[in-house]
């Protein structure tokens, strides 16, 4: 009776044993993730400044919860992965976190969705239950239009240049012509050249006079 007392508390206490030993399990990420893996702080990232002309930025904030400095390429893409919109390559020293900023452009307005990836040779990435590599994340934008990217910006300008081209012309077309300037001594030198030309023509005899007396003298 004793004997089967005894067996019993054994097999008792190893099945309370053994997942009180997997909780130590250091090959396994998940179940020791401060340990042992990086991570993408999803509730750090954010983003601004974008707009159809204009680069802007997202911030994203990588945690390494291993024993040793770990370099990380973070890259964004579109929800489906089909382009690769900027790449920041990181590196976290052990047990810190590092942030990287990536700048890109988009060419349309409207809400758009994205993904932040995170790769490294270094250490792994936090894992779920399911052996899913939990090194990305998804996130939302808003891209502004520009002002640049309308046809009616360029043209108002040109209307405003027209209209001011305008105006500076019938400005200098209707502004009243300067009466010219003469000092005194112009007027003088005027009033004695006007003298000396009636002198010479009353000195002068003209052509009939001069037959007349021609005749005369015959």
């Amino acid at each position: 009776m004793n004997s089967k007392k005894t067996i019993l508390a054994i097999v008792l206490m190893a099945l309370i044993a053994v997942p009180a030993l997997s909780l130590y399990d250091s090959d396994e990420c998940e179940a020791a993730p401060v340990g042992n893996c990086l991570m993408i702080d999803t509730s750090s990232i954010s983003a601004g400044g974008f707009d159809t002309r204009t680069a802007g930025y997202v911030d994203v904030t990588i945690i390494n919860n291993t024993a040793a400095q770990a370099s990380v390429l973070v890259f964004i893409t579109y929800e489906n992965k089909t382009s690769r919109l900027a790449e920041e390559t990181v590196t976290v020293d052990a047990g810190s976190s590092a942030k990287v900023t990536l700048n890109f452009t988009i060419g349309s307005a409207g809400t758009k969705n994205l993904t932040v990836w995170g790769e490294s040779d270094d250490a792994e990435f936090l894992t779920d239950s399911n052996d899913n590599t939990l090194n990305s994340a998804n996130f939302t934008i808003v891209v502004k239009e520009s002002i640049w990217s309308s046809w009616t910006t360029y043209a108002a300008i040109i209307a405003i240049v027209a209209l001011i081209a305008l105006a500076v012309f019938l400005k200098y077309r209707n502004a009243p012509k300067a009466e010219q300037t003469v000092t005194f001594t112009e007027l003088e030198e005027q009033r004695k050249g006007k003298t000396s030309q009636k002198s010479v023509q009353a000195k002068a005899p003209t052509t009939e006079k001069k037959k007349y007396q021609g005749k005369s003298k015959k």
